[in-house]
């Protein structure tokens, strides 16, 4: 049972890797359909964060717009999924030792019961 939840903990650690690459993976089309933009027009295509929040009407604070202004649209998912990925990857890692402890310690149950067979004692 516990080999069964180790290697459920690992499959989900890859999964949540995964995941966490899809929004890098964005960032980065995002930033070689400018490359390719400015090799085409000769013009740079700006995409500030601050197109996500195109409603204006709440209050914002003057270093807010400034900072998100300078932000590019592509690492505010970029940075969350860069964390997702290393969350993902350190839990599959250390899943990886427990799978691998289990397997062992499962493998040396059944060595001891073939042993005690080929003995002729009473299998417990």
């Amino acid at each position: 049972m516990r080999l069964l939840r180790a290697r459920a903990a690992w499959l989900f650690g890859i999964v949540l890797a995964l995941a966490g690459a899809l929004p890098v993976l964005y960032f980065l089309a995002l930033l070689g359909w400018q490359f390719a933009r400015h090799l085409q027009a000769g013009s740079w295509v700006a995409l500030p964060a601050s197109l996500l929040f195109t409603d204006h009407s709440f209050p914002v604070y003057q270093p807010v717009t400034w900072f998100l202004d300078r932000l590019h649209v592509g690492l505010v998912f970029a940075v969350p999924g860069l964390a997702l990925m290393a969350l993902g990857a350190l839990m599959a890692i250390r899943q990886t030792a427990v799978v691998r402890s289990e397997k062992r310690l499962r493998e040396d149950r059944l060595r001891r019961v073939r042993v005690r067979q080929y003995r002729g004692e009473e299998a417990a």
